[in-house]
């Protein structure tokens, strides 16, 4: 507009601001029409609006009547009822007057014409008759440079959309490629993890070995990814059979490296250097965590528990590092105790104790890493959820103790589910259930 603005001074300098309006109203109305059609109203509106601005200044009566039309059928879209009707009301009003207006300039066209017949005035007659002529190409000059703005203006737009898409369309072409780059990596990797997980699986403790240890048993092993930082495992040796849950540093694949570290040091401990003791075993697996690990001060290791069956003097024994197993005898419920230390680095290093278990045929042993009981879920109300604790899972366990351990297991998976609802689980789980 400002460069039609110098155009226009150097034509009429007295009718600039006419031409500048009309171009302004025909550019506005214009795109007010363009972005109807796309069915974008409320910027439809805008330009209208604009469009009524700039014609109200020339008090052109023909075009308000209709660009109150073209508001009343937008604002129609746009659900606005009121604003239609009032648009629509100003729409008749001027185009009445429109035609009241042309009538009365024919009567007094007429009338004119009459006078200057009666009183033989042909000088005033064609002085008005120039003058008319004069407003008319005065008005056509201004419709002229109007479109010629307008079209510059579409020109210059067209441009601008055109070379946008080009961008636009290059850029998708490239995000395509790229995502899918990494949606092949990604399967690349989730193949690799996938076949780790496999490799673990093989590590962990066999439904045959299990069978033949504890005859009645259950185990809840949940992954919060693909693999796990937590194991179960077992193995016999001679008359002593072995079984260890635990909870190594991390989760996903930086735990089950860890596990599967500490499976192997397990295994060493018992078959290559002969230990027998639990506590000795995990004095044992200490050192070699600390030796291969903890150079650089770093403090990987884990927690669990592992007990030991001696099937010749029928007793069991165990060692618990940060955590202890749960004894359910006659009813009553027992949390065994345990060394307060983890399995790695810590601030204690003196040596784990062995406990001796007092039990009964038929008592109930379990055995859990801290996954069920940190789960967050439960109240609804509650943002994020809640923690489901130790003690509602001892006192789930008390509950159903007494039942086959088929259905304790698809209780407790159950309930776990349950609770946690649509939230994200929160570690790994792995608790096994067996009966003495």
């Amino acid at each position: 507009f400002k460069k039609a603005e110098e155009i226009l001074l150097l034509q009429e300098p007295e009718i600039n601001d006419k031409i500048l309006n009309y171009a302004k109203f025909m550019f506005y109305q214009q795109f007010g029409t363009l972005y109807m059609e796309k069915k974008e109203y409320a910027k439809a509106d805008m330009y209208f609006t604009k469009a009524l601005v700039c014609i109200k200044k020339e008090n052109a009566i023909d075009n308000l009547s209709e660009i109150y039309k073209k508001l009343a059928d937008v604002n129609e879209k746009m659900n606005n009822s009121k604003a239609a009707l009032e648009y629509l009301n100003l729409h008749v009003k001027y185009k009445d007057s429109v035609q009241k207006e042309q009538n009365d300039k024919q009567l007094i066209d007429i009338k004119e014409r009459y006078i200057s017949e009666k009183k033989d005035t042909e000088i005033d007659m064609l002085s008005t008759e120039n003058d008319l002529n004069k407003s008319e190409l005065s008005r056509k000059r201004i419709l002229i440079y109007a479109f010629v703005i307008f079209g510059v203006l579409v020109g210059i737009l067209m441009l601008i959309i055109i070379r946008s898409n080009v961008t636009k369309n290059r850029s998708n072409k490239l995000l395509s490629t790229q995502k899918q780059i990494i949606e092949e990596k990604q399967k690349e990797i989730v193949d690799s993890i996938n076949y780790a997980k496999k490799i673990q699986y093989t590590l962990l403790a066999s439904d045959n070995l299990l069978r033949n240890q504890l005859k009645e048993y259950f185990v809840y092993f949940e992954p919060k990814d693909i693999v796990s930082g937590d194991f179960y495992w077992g193995i016999t040796k001679g008359n002593k059979e072995y079984l260890a849950v635990c909870d190594c540093t991390g989760h996903g694949v930086p735990g089950a490296f860890m596990s599967l570290l500490n499976i192997n040091f397990l295994t060493e401990a018992i078959t290559e250097k002969g230990l027998e003791n639990p506590g000795e075993i995990f004095d044992f697996v200490r050192s070699r965590l600390i030796e291969n690990l903890n150079k650089e001060g770093s403090n990987d290791g884990m927690d669990g528990i592992l007990i030991c069956r001696d099937r010749t003097m029928n007793t069991i024994s165990y060692s618990g590092a940060n955590n202890g197993p749960i004894l359910i005898s006659e009813n009553e419920i027992t949390s065994l105790p345990y060394d307060r230390m983890p399995v790695g680095k810590g601030i204690k290093d003196s040596n784990f104790q062995t406990f001796n278990l007092d039990f009964k045929l038929g008592d109930s042993l379990y055995l859990y890493t801290d996954g069920y009981a940190d789960q967050f879920g439960g109240n609804k109300k509650v943002v994020g959820g809640k923690k489901y604790m130790q003690g509602k899972l001892k006192s789930k366990l008390l509950e159903i103790h007494k039942l086959p351990l088929v259905e304790q297991f698809s209780l407790l998976k159950s309930e776990f589910l349950s609770w946690k609802g649509d939230l994200e689980q929160v570690d790994d789980i792995c608790l096994v259930g067996l009966k003495l």
